[in-house]
């Protein structure tokens, strides 16, 4: 039996006539399709009426009820794509300081009623507590302390011809420390396929196939088990010939707000590249989404114009392009760009954009905000509807600092709600190098702590938040340090700092297993929640070992996996990302 669908399409620049596709889904899966060919006038919204063939949906549980399962020949529990309502913040796959988040949505016309929900898992069998939706029925929150953890959201309304279902949504919620009320976003967990567990990304640029090199990027979906050497991952060919080193391998977020998230790699020749995530994941050799030009450095950044699509941050000689995400995904031009001069007393500063990284939403308002390091001092970009409000971060010591290395949003080291940061730089005088926390406020970011490392050790070369480690609540980072000891053999070492609620503290470090120059810890990723356990896990790669390993959340006691790339000498682990 078809459902007949009424909706309205304009065309705002005349170029009509179009072809409408309207497609149904039911968590993740095709349901049902109908088509028509439409003829609009430019800027004018025009009626019409096709229809959508049902009669393969099917629930086992009865019609009408809210568990996430397609009911015969009923619309209430169908995701079509108009009519629906369109999640809004926080933006799928990132974290939140509050277990009891404030989330937003838009409604279509003439839609009423909106009923939020939560649930452990992506199939809805199971609802989380109740929720209040606020008067004007845009946004809502839960009654009680969502589990620490991930945790799937969806908004369902009533429009004329029966009950619409958003797309599905994560979050990952802290467990409850104070009693601050402030709900703020930071970070987003590489999840390609949707189903909760974090993945990972690992390089290996220098891998040859038939006889070329042309390298590759491997994708190790997470599951209950975790990720071990038994996992076996899709692959990513490079398109651009050597990918070369450094090769940068990232999270992008959701760009498209399907509740997927989206891989960033750069190659060798400075090409950036978009893979969308979906159902099924990444499928190997699978064919970019988008390609961006010109790229020194890349990250996802978050929603910086709060339109619910994630952004991207690319720097590149100096100046910093913002990418904005849309529904059709990542737009091929940036809308924003940056040098620097508007936070720096109309100077360029020297080395802008070597560095750029997400800074989670710092001071609470609802967008994203991001990081980008200079020499010297560092830069956070408050983001808004219309423009990117510069703040400096200039290290109260250390001034000789020069270009920051490495960057993170590490979330809220101190418990007050707004989510931190950190940088890092060397000092030119002592070649010391040493990591600088700021801390996220409403007017202002402060400096916190120092971190400082061994002269010579490379350390903070590479940093990566790793979320709430040890399931206390608070979240922790890791400092790689390669070139630890300084001498002809330098097996490199990783340092772990997990927050006490008001600053970092010193774990036991971490050192290379390779009593050569492996260069453990020249790149670090915090990897989510790799199996579900509620806890932050991370990776260590070590490229000329051609070795990753993947630490399990509370991590002391438990023996990390080891991931072996394909090819001895492929460079695998040069860059690792969650």
């Amino acid at each position: 039996m078809p459902l007949r669908l009424a909706v309205h399409v304009a065309d705002q620049n005349a170029s009509g006539p179009l072809q409408l596709m309207i497609i149904g889904q039911l968590d993740g899966n095709i349901v049902g399709t109908g088509s028509a060919s439409v003829v609009v006038t430019a800027g004018r919204h025009t009626p019409v009426s096709l229809d959508i063939e049902t009669s393969t949906l099917s629930d086992d549980g009865g019609a009408g009820q809210s568990d996430g399962a397609a009911d015969m020949q009923q619309p209430a529990d169908m995701a079509l794509g108009v009519g629906a309502p369109r999640l809004m913040s926080p933006l799928s796959g990132t974290a939140v300081t509050n277990p009891r988040p404030v989330v937003t949505w838009e409604l279509a016309p003439g839609t009423t009623n909106a009923e939020l929900q939560f649930c452990a898992n992506r199939q809805f069998t199971s609802l989380v507590g109740t929720t209040t939706v606020d008067p004007g029925g845009a946004s809502g929150r839960s009654d009680v302390d969502l589990p620490a953890g991930v945790v799937f959201w969806r908004v369902r309304a009533t429009t004329s011809t029966g009950p619409m279902t958003s797309a599905v949504w994560m979050l990952v919620a802290p467990k409850r420390i104070g009693a601050s009320q402030i709900s703020a976003a930071w970070g987003h967990v590489l999840d390609v396929n949707g189903d909760g567990f974090g993945d990972i990304a690992i390089t290996a640029p220098a891998e040859s196939v038939s006889g070329a090199m042309i390298g590759r990027v491997y994708v190790y979906p997470g599951s209950g088990a975790g990720i071990t050497s038994a996992t076996v991952p899709t692959a990513i060919d490079g398109l651009d010939g050597p990918l070369t080193l450094p090769t940068v391998v990232a999270s992008g977020g959701d760009l498209n707000g399907d509740g997927y998230g989206e891989l960033l790699y750069r190659g060798g020749s400075g090409h950036a590249y978009v893979f969308n995530g979906g159902p099924n994941g990444i499928a190997n050799m699978a064919a970019p989404a988008a390609m961006l030009k010109n790229v020194e450095a890349i990250a996802g950044a978050g929603d910086i114009d709060g339109d619910g699509y994630g952004d991207v941050i690319v720097g590149n000689q100096g100046v910093v392009s913002i990418y904005y995400g849309s529904a059709a995904g990542l737009a091929a031009s940036p809308r924003t760009t940056l040098d620097g001069t508007d936070a720096n007393g109309g100077v360029a500063p020297s080395g802008f954009g070597g560095s750029v990284a997400a800074a989670g939403d710092v001071n609470a308002d609802g967008f994203a905000d991001i990081l980008v390091g200079a020499t010297g001092k560092s830069f956070v970009y408050l983001g808004s509807k219309t423009q990117l409000t510069p703040r400096v971060l200039a290290p109260s010591v250390g001034t000789d600092q020069t270009d920051t290395h490495a960057a993170a949003g590490i979330g809220d080291i101190n418990a007050d709600g707004y989510p931190d940061v950190i940088v890092s730089g060397t000092s030119t005088a002592n070649k010391t190098n040493a990591a600088f926390v700021f801390l996220g406020g409403a007017t202002t970011m402060t400096q916190g702590q120092v971190l400082v490392g061994p002269a010579g050790s490379g350390f903070a070369v590479s940093i990566a938040p790793i979320g709430d480690l040890n399931g206390d609540g608070h979240p922790g980072v890791v400092i790689g340090a390669p070139y630890l000891p300084a001498t002809s053999t330098v097996p490199g070492a990783v340092y772990v700092y997990v927050s006490d609620g008001s600053m970092l503290s010193a774990e036991p470090v971490l050192n290379g297993p390779f009593d050569d120059n492996s260069n453990f810890g020249a790149s670090v990723a915090g990897a989510g929640d790799i199996n579900g356990d509620g806890r932050g896990d991370f990776v260590i790669g070590a490229f000329p070992n051609n070795t990753a390993w993947v630490y399990r959340g509370p991590w002391t006691g438990i023996s990390p996996s080891t991931i072996t790339g394909p090819a001895a000498t492929s460079s695998f682990g040069s860059s690792v990302a969650e």
